[in-house]
């Protein structure tokens, strides 16, 4: 195989994690304080681009109804 679909990984029968799980709030934290406080522009840059996309994805997230 060639291109991303080399990496592409088996589907899984594992149930998915919920979607506002304490590793996405700490991924949104991450990403936050990598925003307002990094040291590699670029990184921080990055960071700060993504953000916004993170915190909306979350709130969706949090908005879907629990089984």
């Amino acid at each position: 195989m060639t291109g991303w679909r080399r990496c592409a990984a088996p589907p899984s029968t594992a149930p998915m994690p919920r979607p506002w799980s304490p590793t996405t709030r700490r991924t949104c934290s991450f990403f936050d304080t990598e925003a307002e406080r990094g040291t590699d522009p670029e990184v921080k840059a990055m960071a700060a681009r993504h953000v916004p996309l993170l915190r909306e994805h979350l709130r969706l997230a949090k908005a879907l109804p629990r089984k």
